[in-house]
């Protein structure tokens, strides 16, 4: 969904759209799929060189866990505004809305990419560690079962192996 510049005015543009299916860094893995996201946004022209874009996004996406390696379903619903300027002085000293997420960009172009902003933003939102549930009991670090789905016939060492030499030590002395 893209906008050119010229065509906001002080009334805002409203509008919504939809994102499916759709892959974000399958190649890392931070990478997630948006299964299904309805984006709902506001664009207005605050002065000759600010533009306000208000957003809000909600819906579900795909992701792995970091703790098992399962793959998950996730609901999302987040909302976050951006106000882009002509201006570079402008982006020193920006104070957001208590209410909402807020950034400044540098207005760059003549068209505002808005499936660019809202997905820069959804990325920005995932937690670096996600579980697909609280319990989740990760895998294995020997064997690499699935802890979820059962335990593993793998003896636990228990020992610190810095200790490893003090319980030679103690053992001998016995």
């Amino acid at each position: 969904m893209r906008i050119e510049v010229a065509k906001i005015e002080q009334r805002p543009i409203k509008g919504d759209f939809r994102i499916r299916d759709r892959e974000m860094d399958s190649d890392s893995t931070d990478g997630f799929t948006i299964k299904d996201c309805r984006v709902e946004y506001e664009l207005y022209r605050i002065s000759e060189s600010e533009l306000m874009l208000k957003s809000h996004y909600s819906g579900s996406i795909n992701l792995v866990c970091t703790t098992c390696l399962e793959a998950y379903d996730e609901e999302v619903n987040h909302s976050f505004s951006l106000l882009f300027t002509a201006d570079p002085a402008e982006l020193e000293g920006f104070v957001p809305p208590d209410d909402m997420d807020s950034d400044v960009q540098l207005l760059t172009g003549d068209v505002i990419d808005l499936e660019r902003q809202v997905l820069d933003t959804m990325r920005l939102n995932i937690p670096m560690a996600h579980q697909c549930r609280e319990s989740c009991r990760g895998i294995c670090p020997t064997c690499g079962k699935n802890l979820n789905e059962g335990d593993c016939d793998c003896v636990v060492d228990t020992v610190d192996p810095r200790w490893k030499d003090l319980e030679l030590f103690l053992n001998k002395k016995e």
